[in-house]
């Protein structure tokens, strides 16, 4: 997963990506950010220009990343990480 996404997420920025592995994987279109097609770069200029201008409420998709940014914090992760570790023990 794109980290640097995951970051700008957590500090509450609206991402702008675009629709690829990974960046699908973090960004629910319109909920948490704003993915965009391939070969589409002017929707990816204008949604962009669109934030700046706060021509789109932004807030919502903010308080989304906050949340879903958490569960990629360190303390969660190595929690996963050790569910998988025991259940391979078994």
């Amino acid at each position: 997963l794109p980290v640097n996404i995951i970051e700008a997420m957590y500090c509450e920025l609206p991402v702008v990506a675009k629709e690829c592995r990974g960046m699908s994987d973090l960004i629910k279109d319109k909920k948490n950010g704003f993915l965009i097609k391939r070969n589409l770069e002017k929707e990816f200029t204008d949604t962009i220009e669109k934030i700046y201008l706060n021509k789109i409420d932004t807030v919502k998709i903010k308080n989304e990343n906050k949340k879903d940014s958490k569960k990629y914090l360190l303390d969660n992760i190595l929690k996963e990480y050790i569910k998988i570790y025991e259940k391979s023990r078994r």
